[in-house]
């Protein structure tokens, strides 16, 4: 198993809550550097969005070669409407309900949400949360796609 975070704090809060895990290999980097290797599972939930949007295409492609036919994808991406599109403190990528549409071609879709309303940050400053939520089944390369909502 895999991890990665740009600032060294989380990784020695996992380092610390994972010790007994020697299967787990956490590393220091970016969304750009990371070496995305064969998985079965990509876990991006609150964090995909902060890859900037520049990069976004190549560190897709990237991620979705690393899953095999059948692997799942589940995590989260922001939606235009979110308070931190606009926020210069923010560099983060935005998608559209067609975007996302576009970004899962040839994955079965197992749950998709999309939540827009006012809420908190994690340290519990207001926003206006835009969030596209999806767990979706990679298909096969031969396949053609499926689509379930």
């Amino acid at each position: 198993m895999q991890g990665f975070d740009i600032r060294e704090e989380p990784l020695d809060v996992c380092r610390q809550r994972f010790s007994d895990c020697p299967w787990l290999t956490l590393t220091q980097a970016d969304f750009m550097e990371f070496g995305y290797s064969p998985v079965s599972l990509i876990v991006a939930n609150s964090s995909l969005f902060f890859c900037p949007q520049p990069a976004f295409p190549d560190v897709w492609q990237r991620m979705i070669d690393a899953l095999p036919a059948g692997g799942i994808f589940s995590g989260d991406l922001l939606g235009v409407n979110d308070s931190w599109v606009s926020s210069p403190d923010h560099d983060v990528s935005a998608f559209t309900a067609a975007d996302v549409d576009a970004l899962f071609t040839g994955f079965e879709i197992i749950y998709r949400h999309e939540r827009d309303e006012p809420g908190q940050t994690a340290l519990g400053r207001s926003k206006h949360w835009h969030m596209h939520t999806v767990i979706a089944r990679k298909g096969a390369a031969d396949q053609g796609l499926i689509r379930t909502r």
